[in-house]
């Protein structure tokens, strides 16, 4: 898990400081089979229009954005004070159904403040391999049960019910429980820290233009990034470069648009869904999409969904980036999702200066190739 969030911005410390505390609950109390798999969890927090306000991990800010706009959407499940609700379908957000989101709102007298949300990579829950890394799956049953919206929490207890159906699809179900519990306990400890923030008349609205200013911070920031940028099309492009006899010939293509401070990233030309696990979801492709960005944007500036207020990423449903049931995408963050990150860092790179060149260079690898060696297997 990344560090804590980095900001000049003196509005931004309430937010760092539930961050802090959220993500070290999460941390503390989650199953980790190696230090490196902490940066595959993440804490955050959402307005209630949905938009990710504040979060202590950039990796996943397409992901969390996605699977937020999923569970307050039409296919989510309404919640009330004290609800918590639990997700790991990859076609609602989640890059694979290892990844279980877990969102719950924060109200205070009566009004509802934030969301805060929580994200952590599962050991198993099911499939025909444990881990559900499944290399010959060409279906996603065969990586694991997909959890589709439902309340894990209820008035502050957890619904013990909904709990034993989840470990009872997993192999695993000391190290799941410990997981999930982890991820409610992150959003309790967070919901303390944000009702200690707010008091007195008018507290809520004061957090709320608070929250807005710092998602406006982060807007500005990024427009003025690419006012700077020359309007065109600039396409790119990234071959699959792995021995897989599965892999052979994938390749993610793109195009990139700057048009007035406006980015739009247009993935709607890649190939259809295959039979096997690198199809990415549309979650998993929005946080690869964005990767390119984050060593450009100030090393103070916080990220936040005020970026999707300039980059929109388009893609078509049944491709390879945004597939439909029951397409397999358990390894999708390994491939295609470097290969997504690799094609806009190549479109990038036929405008931008050397120094923003050698910045991408040095800092897109390191945001994705982090996974522990020998973890998976890719044949």
């Amino acid at each position: 898990m990344k560090g804590p969030v980095q900001s000049g911005n003196p509005m931004d410390q309430p937010l760092k400081k539930i961050l802090d505390e959220m993500a070290a609950t999460l941390k503390e109390g989650s199953w980790i089979p190696a230090p490196e798999w902490a940066r595959d969890m993440a804490v955050f927090i959402a307005t209630p229009e949905g938009t990710i306000a504040a979060i202590d991990n950039e990796m996943h800010l397409g992901s969390a954005s996605e699977m937020v706009a999923s569970l307050l959407g039409s296919a989510g499940v309404p919640m009330r004070e004290g609800d918590a609700v639990v997700s790991n379908d990859p076609y609602m957000g989640s890059p694979h159904v290892q990844d279980f989101f877990l969102l719950a709102p924060v109200y205070h007298k009566g009004k509802l403040c934030v969301y805060l949300g929580a994200k952590s990579h599962l050991r198993d829950i099911g499939g025909d391999v444990e881990g559900g890394f499944n290399s010959r799956a060409e279906e996603i049953w065969a990586e694991g049960v997909r959890i589709t919206p439902v309340k894990i929490c209820r008035q502050d207890r957890t619904d013990i019910g909904i709990l034993n159906m989840i470990l009872l699809n997993s192999r695993a179900p000391a190290s799941v429980r410990k997981g999930l519990e982890s991820l409610i306990e992150a959003v309790q400890s967070g919901r303390k820290e944000v009702l200690s923030c707010l008091q007195g008349a008018g507290a809520v609205e004061g957090l709320h233009r608070d929250v807005e200013k710092i998602i406006g911070d982060t807007e500005g920031r990024l427009r003025e990034l690419v006012a700077g940028w020359p309007n065109g099309e600039y396409s790119g492009e990234c071959a699959v470069d792995d021995d897989s006899v599965r892999l052979r010939g994938l390749k993610i293509e793109l195009k990139l648009l700057i048009r007035d401070s406006q980015v739009e990233i247009d993935l709607s030309m890649n190939r259809p869904q295959v039979k096997a696990p690198f199809n990415s979801s549309r979650g998993n492709t929005l946080s690869f999409a964005l990767l390119p960005f984050f060593p450009l944007l100030d090393g103070g500036q916080s990220v936040n969904g005020g970026i999707w207020r300039i980059v929109t990423v388009r893609t078509k449903k049944g491709t390879l980036v945004d597939p439909l049931l029951p397409a397999p995408t358990s390894l999708s963050p390994f491939h295609v999702g470097r290969e997504i990150s690799g094609a806009v860092r190549t479109a990038m790179e036929k405008f931008l200066l050397q120094e923003e060149k050698e910045r991408l260079a040095k800092g897109v690898p390191s945001l994705i190739n982090w996974h522990p060696k020998g973890q998976v297997s890719l044949v």
